[in-house]
């Protein structure tokens, strides 16, 4: 989707732990708007909460 394709850039895999909360929160008030379509949504929340146990992970 086109509200993604920012996210999809290889800096987005630079993001800290609190910049993926960030985009997950902003997904979600997004989404709570109607800005984004449910599954749409969900796969994308998926996608950075994969992200962040990732980064959590790597940042103990």
């Amino acid at each position: 989707a086109l509200w993604w394709v920012r996210r999809n850039a290889p800096a987005a895999q630079a993001l800290t732990a609190d910049e993926l909360l960030d985009e997950i929160a902003s997904l979600d008030d997004g989404f709570e708007a109607g800005e984004y379509p449910e599954a749409d949504y969900r796969r994308e929340r998926e996608k950075l909460k994969a992200q962040l146990k990732r980064r959590m992970k790597d940042e103990r």
